[in-house]
């Protein structure tokens, strides 16, 4: 898996299902991109999804305040 996250992060995410599953598909996207294109570009992409897909889970937005 091409992320930096820690390995008990992605352990835990290989556990969700259903929506959860959507939501990790987010942060492995944010992490992906943070890594080609930089943090602000991920930023960017993540608000423009949002925009497209209104209604999103966003359970963990608090941790989005530390990207």
């Amino acid at each position: 898996m091409l992320t930096f996250l820690p390995l008990e992060q992605i352990d835990e995410m290989d556990k969700w299902e259903g929506s959860q599953l959507n939501e990790a598909k987010e942060i492995l996207a944010y992490e992906l991109t943070k890594l080609v294109h930089g943090e602000e570009e991920a930023a960017k992409a993540k608000e423009s999804s949002r925009a497209v897909l209104p209604g999103k889970c966003r359970r963990h937005a608090h941790r989005d305040a530390d990207r």
